[in-house]
């Protein structure tokens, strides 16, 4: 709460147009360009980062709104009240491999950062994951940071809106 007589410091003021958005998973965060899926590879879909799991464990990487779950589990988007659009993607590290999983959300369900996502019935070992920004080329600027994430709340991607 702020208590500078209703003026906000120049402290609070950059915070407010920052967005931090966390993992999905334990485990390494890494270069999207680095997934072996192509579409996510490439960037045609938007900015982001991967994420190669440690436990099978898939949370919320921010709060909003359910827009969209694929018809096979596999993605699930997420509008954020400043209009982000955020695609969460769990995918086999095999491409002719299934998952197993079920969404434990439907679109137009209001979520909160760190809520689990999916039910998973692979090892992560076999699995990767990606948190893409579709409309990132709308973004002023973001920062990503890259290597191990080892709590559900450790802040990854950093976005100046």
């Amino acid at each position: 709460m702020n208590f500078h007589g209703g003026q906000h410091s120049a402290h609070d003021k950059k915070t407010e147009n920052l967005r931090v958005i966390t993992s999905c998973c334990l485990g390494n965060v890494i270069a999207l360009e680095k997934l072996s899926n192509d579409a996510f590879s490439s960037l045609i879909l938007g900015d982001g980062f991967g994420v190669i799991p440690s436990a099978n464990e898939f949370v919320a990487p921010i709060s909003g709104e359910v827009k969209d779950v694929s018809a096979n589990s596999h993605e699930i988007t997420v509008k954020t009240p400043d209009n982000m659009l955020i695609m969460v993607s769990i995918e086999p590290q095999e491409s002719a491999c299934e998952l197993d999983i079920s969404a434990l959300v439907a679109s137009g369900d209001t979520i909160t950062q760190g809520q689990p996502l999916w039910n998973v019935a692979q090892p992560a070992a076999e699995l990767m994951a990606a948190v893409i920004v579709t409309n990132s080329d709308s973004l002023p600027s973001f920062n990503i940071r890259y290597g191990k994430v080892t709590s559900f709340n450790q802040p990854v991607m950093t976005i100046t809106v």
